[in-house]
């Protein structure tokens, strides 16, 4: 059985945040990785970041999420929002602001969501209501390295 150091990306999660408090503002971003096989270059989007800037008012979670569902926008071709359940079995719905990137950027970064996979997730909820928004997300299922 494949383990993660969940430390490292938490540790990483929770400097880069500081940096969205107390730097520039920073622009959502698709990380992409690019792998090498025998004869082969295959690009991977592994993330997205900054996708909402984190507010201090708000409740900040961290954790390992499982994409049950994901709503496009009328067009087709924006992911609007996906949906999960935590670990106390309560559904959430969080907008992704994949809208916010390029629109070379945003066929890659539907990429990501796929349903009944598991992600690592960093989401605000803000206001009496908990309105959720997506900081960080991250595909777990992706190994370190540059060959395959």
């Amino acid at each position: 059985m494949k383990r993660i150091n969940y430390s490292v990306i938490i540790f990483s999660l929770i400097f880069f945040s500081v940096g969205y408090v107390y730097g520039d503002e920073l622009k959502p971003t698709v990380i992409t990785v690019h792998k090498f096989g025998q004869n082969t270059s295959n690009s991977y989007v592994v993330g997205l970041v900054n996708m909402d800037n984190i507010m201090g008012e708000c409740s900040q979670m961290v954790g390992t999420i499982k994409i049950e569902n994901y709503q496009f926008s009328e067009s087709g071709k924006t992911l609007q929002q996906f949906s999960f359940r935590d670990n106390k079995n309560n559904l959430f719905s969080v907008p992704t602001n994949i809208a916010e990137l390029s629109k070379f950027d945003v066929e890659k970064a539907n990429s990501i969501f796929k349903i009944g996979e598991k992600y690592l997730a960093h989401i605000q909820f803000c206001g009496s209501g908990g309105y959720g928004s997506l900081i960080n997300i991250y595909d777990i299922n992706s190994t370190f390295g540059v060959f395959e």
